[in-house]
């Protein structure tokens, strides 16, 4: 789903598949994971990088997303 005009502002200017990072200084890639299909003691959970798609005029995060949908992701408290 490519997203046109931003929820908040009503701008067409979006630009798509923005990377997120944890930590700017350390470069770290934001990241949710799944469970291993193919579990094993040393990969029991895979990771996933987010992206985002912004408003150029607002600012706004108008949609978070993975490129690879799984329907096994680690929820819970942490």
């Amino acid at each position: 789903m490519i997203i046109t005009k931003c929820i908040y502002c009503g701008s067409d200017k979006i630009t798509n598949k923005v990377k997120m990072y944890c930590d700017s200084s350390q470069n770290h890639p934001l990241k949710v994971y799944y469970e291993n299909p193919k579990k094993s003691v040393f990969n029991p959970n895979k990771p996933e990088f987010l992206l985002a798609d912004m408003c150029c005029t607002c600012g706004s995060v108008v949609r978070m997303y993975s490129e690879t949908p799984h329907d096994n992701w680690i929820t819970g408290d942490y």
